[in-house]
């Protein structure tokens, strides 16, 4: 199945999707349907300043969460952690 969130269409299962990409703001893309406007952006939940999980590392992440005060565990995996910056912001 296919899913995006923004500009970004990917592959994965349907277990995927409901473990990890559904908590991570992906919806399932339909291909059949061209209308922009029905299509999810960037806007849908994402504010202008989000940093994308891909352009940035675990490190500044959990940087980012100590400056912000946000209570943390530094050995929780990546996705864990971003989740908990933007949740945060």
């Amino acid at each position: 199945m296919k899913l995006i969130k923004g500009n970004k269409v990917i592959n994965a299962t349907k277990k995927a999707y409901e473990v990890v990409y559904k908590h991570l703001g992906y919806k399932i893309y339909n291909n059949e349907k061209n209308d922009l406007t029905e299509q999810p952006n960037n806007e849908d939940k994402e504010g202008i300043n989000t940093i994308g999980i891909d352009n940035i590392t675990k490190a500044e992440i959990i940087e980012k969460l100590t400056e912000k005060g946000i209570e943390h565990n530094p050995r929780d995996k990546k996705e864990v952690l971003y989740r908990l910056m933007i949740e945060g912001d």
